[in-house]
């Protein structure tokens, strides 16, 4: 079963995708119960990038927590991605690294504090 919030949480892409290194970011426009927000995520293939935007959403609609694409950069033998994130106990950064812009978005997005 769905968990409601995450039901209530309308999300489009009307904010669109761009180009950056190593793979694509996407926006996405939600709109939840609490008012209206945005997602970046960050991937090697665009589908990737959306994917990871969405659950950043889904993170939003299920903890309240605002976690978005803070920023990314090419490192040694691949790429590191820090998300910016909002929570009820104040401002903190994750950082991930992977080969893969995909992975290290991944990566990033496994530290939230959950």
């Amino acid at each position: 079963m769905q968990d409601p919030a995450i039901a209530a949480l309308k999300c489009s892409s009307a904010n669109g995708s761009s180009s950056v290194l190593g793979g694509f970011g996407v926006t996405l426009q939600c709109t939840a119960p609490s008012g209206l927000t945005f997602r970046q995520g960050l991937g090697t293939k665009l589908t990737d990038a959306a994917h990871e935007a969405h659950t950043l959403a889904q993170i939003y609609a299920g903890t309240g927590q605002l976690c978005s694409d803070y920023s990314s950069s090419p490192i040694t033998g691949g790429f590191s991605v820090t998300l910016q994130c909002n929570a009820p106990s104040g401002l903190y950064f994750v950082t991930g690294t992977g080969t893969k812009l995909t992975d290290a978005a991944a990566a990033a997005r496994a530290l939230i504090h959950l």
